[in-house]
């Protein structure tokens, strides 16, 4: 049992001192360098495209801020109401004419 002890110690040594002498480093290429390059530019129009989407927002809710689009919100809203308010109107005059039309009907067969 020692000796299997002691071989695999000895083996796991000799892996562990073998192993870093397969690293290597790699340098760093014109391509690397170029594409870092390109990376930057990218990042920095969609910074640019950012802000500027950052200004017509800021534009958008100045706009309004004016409160037009508001109050012609408003007033559509009201001209819904009112006409939710006629409907409804008929509704209840049709109820009130179909029950009165069915009485005077009824009335002669009384």
């Amino acid at each position: 049992m020692k000796k299997v002890i002691l071989m695999a110690t000895v083996l796991f040594t000799v892996w562990v001192s073998i192993i870093p002498c397969f690293a290597r480093e790699v340098p760093f290429t014109q391509v690397d360098r170029d594409r870092l390059i390109r990376l930057e530019t990218k990042v920095e129009e969609g910074q640019k495209r950012l802000e500027d989407g950052l200004k017509y927002t800021n534009q958008r809710m100045d706009d309004t801020n004016t409160n037009k689009r508001i109050d012609d919100l408003r007033g559509g809203i009201s001209d819904l109401k009112n006409f939710n308010y006629v409907i409804l109107a008929a509704i209840v005059s049709l109820v009130g004419f179909v029950l009165w039309d069915r009485r005077t009907a009824l009335a002669p067969a009384v």
